[in-house]
């Protein structure tokens, strides 16, 4: 897998540096079924004809609309040559950075930009440059990029899902996102808060190897930080950048799949047991991560009824022991006690079950008693 990377260094006493890493898979192209042939209606013109100018809408409709261009085909893929996609990142903020969870989370704009030859329209318009919606996004090829050391990330979409693409007259295509990720960093926290840290972006292709995608960065800033961004904690120092290529195999080595583990995750990274535990479960079958039903009798003895019928017994007789109250229902007494103490809060005082706090029938029959005590009082002889 072929990845760009770049750090961003920031320090109080405290030193941050973020990696930034693109990347796409090596390996070996896969079987081609089929071939996607640019196709025109006749009315159509000839995009070795002389220019004309077409309206925008028409254009839009002649390349992607009413055309056989084929999104989920890469722009180069019947050509034997891979698609360039130039790769910025624009860091709007930088929110957190947390040494418990070893993670940070950004706030930016991920931009990309690549030529699709099927979508050049130099001879159809005099128009530079064309704006296409959400909609029309949804049928143009897009990269597979992924942020490999990813733990969690979201879009913007308020009011709108906040993209951008612009297509330019030779196929040029400029794509922009805005994101929010948290990334995973492995901290060395020996020298706190003297320390220095590098937190990498490893940005690469999820299922294209570098026969179809190459990432680079782009020439002007490919990191670029909003005007007078600060961090709450520490100090911007600055970034690196670095390109790096990895070959992965089609069946990698339970000890490769540890170290790739412990290179992104660190000190919380599972131990080389585990690891290999998880792959046997998964070359068995397993898919999901969940706990497994677990075998054994299941716990129904604390329910509603056994409930209600422990408090009845009590209510009738409030010296009766929780083993002769297990013995009469036929309950463990374990489940009593709990159902006793946990679920209807009694307590054990002068031998009797009573309760811990005033139920609403003990609370009337206060105010009751309370009243006939008083009634009594201005009717009796004045005590003092």
């Amino acid at each position: 897998m072929c990845a760009l990377s770049g750090h961003l260094l920031v320090s109080t006493l405290v030193v941050l540096t973020v990696h930034a890493h693109l990347s796409s898979s090596k390996g070996h192209r896969p079987i081609r079924q089929h071939r996607s042939h640019r196709l025109h209606k006749n009315h159509h013109p000839d995009p070795d004809s002389e220019e004309m100018d077409l309206p925008r809408q028409e254009v839009l409709e002649l390349l992607i609309v009413n055309s056989s261009y084929n999104s989920r085909i890469s722009p180069n893929y019947e050509e034997d040559s891979a698609t360039t996609v130039d790769v910025q990142i624009y860091i709007l903020s930088i929110d957190s950075v947390n040494e418990q969870s070893m993670d940070y989370t950004m706030n930016m704009y991920l931009r990309q930009r690549w030529v699709d030859p099927r979508l050049a329209f130099m001879n159809y318009s005099s128009a530079d440059m064309l704006e296409l919606d959400i909609k029309l996004m949804s049928q143009v090829w897009v990269p597979d990029t992924f942020f490999r050391n990813e733990k969690k990330g979201e879009f913007h979409d308020v009011t709108v899902p906040n993209k951008l693409m612009h297509l330019y007259k030779n196929g040029t295509i400029y794509y922009s996102m805005r994101l929010s990720v948290t990334l995973s960093c492995h901290m060395r926290l020996q020298k706190y808060p003297l320390d220095r840290q590098e937190c990498p972006v490893l940005i690469a292709s999820y299922g294209y190897t570098t026969v179809n995608i190459i990432y680079r960065w782009i020439d002007h800033k490919p990191i670029d930080f909003h005007d007078n961004m600060q961090l709450s904690q520490y100090t911007l120092v600055g970034h690196e950048l670095s390109d790096c290529t990895k070959v992965y195999k089609e069946r990698t080595k339970l000890s490769e799949i540890h170290k790739q583990i412990a290179e992104t995750y660190g000190e919380g990274a599972l131990s080389r047991s585990r690891v290999y535990q998880w792959c046997t479960w998964f070359g068995e079958g397993r898919t999901s991560l969940g706990d497994e039903p677990k075998s054994g009798r299941p716990k129904t003895s604390t329910n509603e009824e056994n409930t209600t019928r422990v408090d009845e017994l009590i209510r009738c007789d409030r010296r009766m022991k929780i083993r002769e109250i297990a013995l009469k229902l036929e309950i463990p007494k374990s489940t009593v006690h709990e159902i006793v103490h946990d679920t209807l809060g009694y307590r054990k005082g002068s031998a009797r079950w009573v309760p811990k706090m005033l139920t609403e029938d003990h609370k009337l029959q206060r105010v009751e008693i309370s009243q006939c005590l008083l009634q009594s009082k201005c009717r009796g002889p004045q005590l003092k």
